[in-house]
């Protein structure tokens, strides 16, 4: 009897496993792509129709940063946090974001601010734990936030500087 219970929950485990990554993460990251276009879009919009600067370092950090999480939104999961937070310093100064908080309008943070919760939602999706330690989840997601501007922030550094020198 305990031969077969293990063999089931082995199965069902297996079933589970082939419908969360064929299915339910597809969708998550699917669903969080269109979104972050849509903002994307809402973004450049509001450029076209004057009410912000296109040419402005905070309107090009941010669309940097969209394009960068609609890249990376298949991929980052809770392990890419632990990652970050164990190889890189906290305390370093990311001069661009600082300098993009101070110059960006009420619009493009609260434009960021929709960006970053809906990258959370894939943060969850992307990790397969999540059903397991869904709790451990909510906690590192709470302390993965500043973590994840942080991350972020250092790729938009190296597509930034790219930009720069391909002008």
């Amino acid at each position: 009897m305990t031969t077969v219970a293990v063999l089931a929950f082995c199965l069902m485990w297996c079933v589970t496993s082939i419908f969360y990554q064929s299915v339910i993460r597809r969708f998550g990251t699917d669903s969080t792509r269109f979104e972050l276009f849509a903002i994307r879009d809402e973004l450049r919009e509001k450029a076209i129709a004057g009410r912000l600067d296109k040419n402005s370092f905070a309107f090009q950090y941010l669309e940097t940063m969209l394009n960068c999480m609609v890249h990376f939104c298949g991929e980052y999961s809770v392990y890419h946090v632990i990652e970050s937070r164990l190889r890189t310093d906290v305390r370093t100064n990311n001069l661009d974001y600082e300098r993009f908080a101070i110059e960006a309008s009420s619009e493009l943070r609260e434009l960021e601010e929709r960006a970053m919760n809906r990258m959370m939602f894939s943060l969850i999706i992307n990790s397969p734990g999540w059903i397991l330690f869904s709790g451990m989840a909510c906690l590192v997601m709470t302390i993965a936030r500043g973590q994840y501007e942080f991350w972020l922030s250092q790729q938009n550094r190296v597509v930034w500087r790219d930009r720069q020198a391909m002008a």
